[in-house]
């Protein structure tokens, strides 16, 4: 198992049950805390990650909650196709903001309209479902799932996507 985008690991990545798992996240102006390092397996970018990862490295899952930026979306997915293993899946969360301010870029906490009267709104999407369009027309197939906030699922079988190369 592979998780893009760590965050915070007790709200997902703990809850998942593989015998094998591996975390991304730059964690760029943020504090790691123990919690966090005691997870998180690649300190950088999940671009510089891929770069670095020995071709043969493969998953059976990869979960995709990194930048929320359309482009960076893809990349992930291209990347990640290539250490799949063969009907092995790739999940792209966010896929389905329910509020326009929740596919804002850049997040934007002082927007008034997450403002409530007894709560506030940091629901943040960004830009991910923009890469749905792109992968359409890079022939990469997907379902997306009307669940937390939208789930973008990848099943990879033997000649289903000749890799791309990531510009």
């Amino acid at each position: 198992y592979l998780e893009i985008g760590l965050n915070d690991p007790l709200y997902n990545y703990v809850s998942i049950m593989a015998p094998e798992k591996e975390a991304c996240d730059p964690y760029i102006g943020e504090e790691i805390t123990p919690v966090i390092s005691k997870y998180l397996t690649y300190h950088m970018t999940s671009d510089k990650m891929f770069e670095q990862m020995p071709a043969d490295k493969k998953y059976d899952l990869i979960f995709v909650d990194g930048l929320h930026e359309g482009n960076q979306v893809v990349r992930d997915v291209i990347n990640s196709l290539k250490h799949l293993n063969p009907n092995g899946l790739i999940v792209i969360h966010d896929c389905l903001p329910t509020q326009e301010y929740h596919a804002e870029y850049p997040y934007n906490k002082e927007n008034p309209k997450r403002q409530y009267p007894q709560a506030f709104d940091e629901t943040w999407n960004g830009t991910t479902w923009q890469a749905l369009p792109a992968l359409d027309k890079l022939g990469i197939k997907y379902e997306v799932v009307d669940y937390e906030f939208g789930l973008g699922i990848i099943r990879y079988q033997e000649g289903d996507f000749t890799p791309i190369e990531v510009e």
